[in-house]
């Protein structure tokens, strides 16, 4: 903890000079959105040529027609085959789920034919529809066929009818917990639910049998625990200080009965299980104090970012999360280290939130990332993770400490500190940046895609180009214009990337040859080995850049060759604005409807309930009339 305050208290320093040497150097930051996964993977870092709004094509909104939901309801009221009609219930269960249509239209159906219907399946179907429907007034239906012959109904429902507060299965639930050995575990942990969701304390004594009982199988006594817990802490207190010295199960089952603890001496007991010699026991045991009262974790932070059980780490990270001090910081920044790919990036992202959140946090949390970065001895871990840190608060008093890192052993490492340094290029690196990404270039046509690190420079060799197209790194050109081949090794996203690279190193050339070799690359519709869509975007970009006699006409054709829409349509309307032309208006998405449905009206019926007729799974089944 020293060391890391030592290195942050000097990186403070040199970020408070360093942003004034920097600010004026920073060219063409990158200031949009920016998201990362929870665990961003070196091969799959936003690409800031990716994100450009050409490159976003929305989806259209989609709409149920009419006539579909029609169709369900009259093949529910229908006297059709028992699998056409369970269809139908399913397709109305999704209208439902997914509220495409009002559920007034077809509730009624869907009770009828659950009331009057033999099949069981029909029956269960219609059931789950009306479950999704969400009236409460149908508890008492559907609590009807909650029966121990229907364990995949009763699962389905039962947690439905606890949230609704409905007591109709209450008695039911009651019954199972008394008389355990007649169920199976899967409806005795939903009565258990059940019961805690209603907060029918009435059932205690039976939940406590059922929690002490060594003759239940462990999962159903964990949910008796947490339900006790839930309903009665100090009961629940007293069966966890006896099984808090039993066996393994016990122990969690005594952290479990502690969930919903308040009193001091169940808080107690919940720290001293912290302590345990399980790992199993102490995390859950960590996690359930991180939810009830962190306060009392602070004092075993420095012990439990070296447990062994990552989920106690893991509790470490949130328990600083949610009471951080600039010396918990530090601690996350150590843990940014963690050998768990989890545990590293929650810290990751709750230091990303500090930062955004506590302007008095924000520099300290910097300063230890930028320290980490400018230490050639970190590990490579903490290397990833503080660029990504970087990176995601747009920090970049750091950037110098990028260039050695380019050629870091680790994929992860050197791959990530191209790509903090291509979200906020600085022009005086720009040469040292360049010089890499002529050296990996080379490594990488001499041993092509046998060359070990081969896939890690082809992703970094991506975000290299940008930094040299925001630098005007001009030697790189020649690097560029090899990537017009198709048989580059290059990735088609970096050879995209590389067109318009070439494009901004030679901007406002109006070089008519160049112009022909982009333009070359947007036509080559190849039966065998077509050119791919984004070296195409790629092109048209950089046409509009270099620009010449030939730009506006070759774009044009563009347009009329591919269209207006999609991401090459964008791409050639970006570069006739560029070149100061009015680019025709992109079409208008037309909303269309959902057609992935077991069920479909008949083209010919289409809109005449006065014939309805469907067609299930490509088979047309037409309803007689008179």
């Amino acid at each position: 903890m020293s060391s890391i305050r030592g290195i942050s208290i000097i990186a403070v320093l040199v970020a408070c000079f360093g942003v004034f040497a920097h600010a004026d150097e920073t060219t063409r930051a990158f200031e949009s959105e920016l998201k990362l996964p929870d665990v961003p993977r070196f091969d799959d870092l936003p690409t800031r040529f990716l994100l450009r709004p050409e490159f976003h094509i929305p989806e259209p909104s989609k709409f149920l027609q009419k006539d579909f939901v029609e169709l369900f309801v009259r093949v529910v009221n229908g006297d059709y085959d028992d699998e056409i009609s369970v269809q139908a219930a399913r397709s109305l269960q999704r209208v439902a789920q997914e509220k495409l249509a009002d559920p007034k239209q077809f509730a009624d159906a869907l009770r009828t034919r659950l009331q009057k219907s033999t099949s069981r399946n029909v029956r269960r179907s219609c059931a789950m529809a009306l479950a999704e429907v969400g009236d409460k007034n149908d508890a008492e239906l559907l609590a009807e066929l909650c029966l121990p012959g229907d364990e995949v109904l009763c699962a389905a429902l039962e947690p439905t009818l606890a949230e609704w507060k409905s007591e109709a299965l209450l008695d039911t639930w009651q019954q199972r917990i008394q008389a355990p050995k007649k169920y199976s575990q899967t409806l005795l942990q939903l009565a258990c639910r059940g019961i805690a969701e209603l907060n029918a304390t009435q059932a205690v004594s039976d939940l406590l049998n059922l929690a002490a009982s060594d003759r239940t199988r462990f999962s159903t006594r964990r949910v008796a625990s947490e339900a006790l817990g839930r309903l009665a802490p100090d009961d629940a207190f007293k069966l966890a200080s006896e099984l808090s010295n039993a066996g393994i199960s016990d122990r969690i089952l005594a952290v479990l009965l502690l969930n919903s603890a308040t009193s001091e001496d169940a808080l107690t007991l919940a720290e001293q299980l912290c302590d345990d010699r399980e790992d199993t026991v102490a995390a859950v045991a960590w996690n359930t104090l991180v939810r009830l009262k962190p306060e009392r974790l602070l004092s075993r932070l420095s012990v439990g970012k070296t447990h062994r059980d990552p989920n106690v780490r893991s509790a470490v990270v949130r328990t600083v999360g949610l009471l951080p001090t600039v010396e918990r910081c530090d601690l996350l920044s150590e843990i940014l280290s963690d050998v768990h790919i989890g545990v590293r990036n929650e810290s990751r992202r709750t230091l990303q939130m500090l930062a955004e959140n506590n302007a008095e946090l924000h520099s300290q949390i910097c300063a230890n990332a930028g320290a980490v970065i400018q230490n050639a001895q970190a590990a490579w871990q903490q290397l990833e993770q503080s660029l990504l840190l970087l990176g995601h608060l747009r920090h970049d008093a750091y950037q110098p400490a990028c260039v050695p890192l380019l050629t870091h052993e680790r994929s992860e490492v050197l791959v990530t500190a191209a790509w903090l340094l291509h979200l906020m290029p600085q022009n005086s690196l720009g040469e040292a940046a360049a010089a890499v990404a002529a050296t990996h270039w080379t490594e990488m046509k001499n041993d092509s895609q046998n060359y070990p690190r081969f896939h890690a420079l082809d992703e970094q060799l991506a975000f290299l180009l940008h930094v040299a197209a925001y630098t005007d790194r001009t030697e790189l050109k020649s690097l560029c214009a090899e990537q017009f081949s198709k048989q580059s090794a290059l990735h088609p996203d970096g050879r995209a990337i590389a067109m318009w690279t070439l494009g901004e190193l030679s901007k406002d050339s109006k070089d008519d040859a160049l112009v022909g070799q982009f333009s070359e690359r947007i036509f080559d519709d190849s039966e065998i080995f077509p050119e791919y869509d984004t070296v195409r975007c790629g092109s048209a970009l950089a046409i509009g850049l270099v620009g010449g006699k030939i730009a506006v006409p070759e774009l044009q054709r563009a347009h009329s060759t591919y269209g207006v829409g999609g991401i090459i349509g964008n791409c050639v309307s970006t570069a006739l604005r560029t070149l100061g032309e009015e680019a025709p208006p992109a079409p208008e998405l037309e909303p269309v409807y959902i057609q992935d449905w077991p069920l479909h009206p008949t083209l010919k019926n289409r809109g005449n309930s006065e014939s309805p007729a469907t067609e299930v799974n490509g088979a047309s089944v037409t309803e007689e009339t008179e």
